[in-house]
This record gives C-alpha cells, structure tokens and sequence, in this order.
C-alpha cells in the first residue's frame, strides 16, 4: 500500500498577507512583470558568491514582494523573483551579526530611484531586498486570538483608532519578550492591515510560530477555496496527520475541522463528525466473506449514500473513527473513515465503513 502523506516542508509561503509601504505598490507591482538584463553571471563570480555569512530573520510583509539582483555597475534590477507574504526570509548578516545593507539604485523600466536594500539567501541564491517591504530581525506567526494592537507595552496603550486583530491574521513578530510596567507580557510586531503597515508596534502572546499551525491555516484556505472532491479528500487527508501531532494549537485544529466539513458539505462526498479520533499508521483489512462487497458511505450512519463499494479480503488505510460507539443491525462499534487506493496505487475515494466487517490492525511505515 503506498504511503500516506506527512507534513511537507514548510516555507510560510501557504498564508496570504497582502502588506505594502505607501507607494511602493505600484512599483513593486512593476517590478513583478518587468525583466532586465544583465550578466548576473559575471556578477556573481566577481563579487564573492562563495563567501561564507552569518545568517538573520526577516518577514516579507508585501505579497509578491520582488527580489533584486545587482549589475556589475552596481544598479538594482528585477531578478524575475517574488516573494509571497508572510514568507520567512534567510538573511545574511556581516561577522558582527548585523544585517548586510547598501544604499543603492533601483533601475525599473528605465526609472532610476534611490532604496535601501538588504541581502538574502533565498531558494538557488542570492538577492537583494527593499528594506521598506520586511520586517527585519523578526519571524512569522499567526494570531490565534483576537486582540488590540498596541502602540507601546502597556495594556492601557492600545493604538489609536483601535486596530483589532483577528484570528488568522499573520504577523511579524520578535522573538524577545517584553515586559509592561502591570507585568503582562508583549512582544514587538509588524504586520499590514488593510492599506496600512504598522511598525513598532506591540501585542500580546495571542499567536503561534509553529511551522504546523502555519501549515493547518494553509490547508483550510485550500479547503475554503476549492469543490475538487479528490482535492480536499487529500487536503483531509494530510492535515489529519498534521493536527494530530500535538503541534497545532486546538483553536486552529477546530477551524481545520469546521473547514473539512464545510468542504464535505459542499461536495456532499462525506461528512466529519463533530467528535472523531485521527489515526496514525493504522489500517482495516475487509474480512473476507463468499461474494461480499462493502460499501462506502457518505456519512458515518447507513441513512448516508453508499456511492462505492469496496472487495472484502482487501487493505484499505483508516483515517479517522468516530468516538462514540453505536449499533448498527444489532452489532456496537465504531465508524471508520478509510482511505481507497485504486489498481495503480493512486488516491480514489475516501468514505465510511462500520468496523464490525473489519480487522483493525497498525503498522509502522517505516
């Protein structure tokens, strides 16, 4: 059977935060579309692309924030790279553990201004960034609870007028803590909301930094986003994995299983139970019987549509199972939520199936 998916390496390129700074939109929008050329080659060998740096956090708060490469006469022009927002940057520092910086000529269509820029290690290499567009010495996260933003560490300095955040909101914050004068605990941040970036600014410890939890909010943006059915049984699929491995903070659990529901829902393909246990590693082997099928239903109740029916003797991975037992023609069990494979080892369909038909058994895949 061919293994399940597990969490993919993550680059908080899943959540979408569109920040700018003021008039810069229009042209980073440009830059985005607008190609120069140059011999980056040359350049890169003449200027000590093996040189070893220290390295330092950033968070791109612009989407598609653009990455510049330089020319051998020292002009900024677009490398053809964007970064998505919410993105945490590699930066590269000098040996005193500042971040590398210049001053220096952005050339876009011809139209030359002056910027401050910032260099990088991102994807195969290295750029340069409008310090305007990051946050610098800061890491992504995602607000799990909503909040004032303040304008200084201080519960009775909220910023004015009121900035609220709101669940799901991805910002840029500190990685130091800081504390107010009534002992409360903030931590610096940077974030755009609306049209507006807010720097040097402070909130409350109502955010996560996990990779897992960025991950989930990505997947439940998929789900929202899509009514594939074979789409958001792998989006189920992978971000059950996920939340089951005791990273992703229960609030973002909660809306990845609203969000399964309401895409299920769409779909009509299956329903989530409200109470259910995720699996890991486990799978159902049909019991074989004289010209017996089973089928997959809808829901986790014979009233649901039976739209597959599956060969009894087979092997088939368990994703979920209800946590309440219940009788179904006079036999207590649980329901199971199984995933399908077809002859070529691809996904097929996923539904539910009560246990009392089944062996249950686990195995370690690796």
């Amino acid at each position: 059977m061919k293994k399940r998916l597990y969490l993919l390496p993550l680059a908080f390129s899943l959540l979408i935060l569109s920040c700018t700074k003021n008039n810069d939109t229009k042209e980073n929008n440009t830059a985005a579309s607008t190609e120069q050329s140059f011999d980056l080659e040359a350049y890169e060998s003449d200027n000590a692309a093996q040189v070893e740096y220290g390295t330092g956090n950033a968070v791109m708060l612009y989407d598609d924030g653009s990455l510049w490469s330089e020319s051998v006469d020292g002009e900024m022009f677009f490398s053809g790279k964007t970064v998505p927002a919410g993105t945490k940057l590699n930066m590269l520092t000098n040996p005193d553990g500042t971040f590398i910086k210049k001053n220096a000529t952005r050339n876009l269509s011809g139209s030359k201004t002056e910027r401050e820029f910032a260099y990088l290690s991102y994807d195969d290499g290295r750029y340069w960034v409008q310090t305007n567009i990051i946050a610098l010495d800061m890491i992504p996260a995602v607000v799990t609870d909503e909040s004032f933003l303040y304008k200084a560490p201080k519960s009775i300095s909220p910023y004015s007028p009121t900035v609220l955040l709101s669940f799901g909101d991805v910002i840029a914050v500190s990685e130091k803590e800081v504390t107010g004068d009534d002992g409360r605990i903030f931590y610096q941040a940077a974030l755009k909301k609306g049209e507006k970036v807010y720097e040097n600014v402070y909130v409350e410890e109502i955010f996560t930094t996990s990779e897992e939890s960025f991950y989930v909010m990505d997947l439940v943006k998929n789900l929202n986003n899509t009514d594939n059915e074979i789409y958001i049984k792998e989006l189920i699929t992978i971000g059950s994995s996920v939340v089951s491995s005791g990273k992703v903070k229960s609030s973002i659990k909660e809306l990845f299983t609203q969000a399964s529901i309401d895409a299920l829902d769409r779909t009509k393909v299956a329903e989530v139970p409200v109470d259910y246990y995720v699996f890991d590693d486990y799978y159902v082997e049909a019991i074989p019987g004289e010209g017996e099928n089973f089928n997959i239903r809808s829901t986790p109740s014979l009233k649901g549509d039976a739209y597959k029916t599956v060969s009894s003797g087979q092997e088939y991975e368990i994703i979920m199972m209800t946590k309440n037992t219940e009788e179904v023609n006079g036999k207590t069990g649980h329901w199971y939520y199984i995933r399908v494979m077809d002859e070529n080892g691809n996904f097929d369909v996923a539904g539910w199936v009560f246990n009392d038909r089944f062996n249950v058994f686990g195995r370690n895949l690796d």
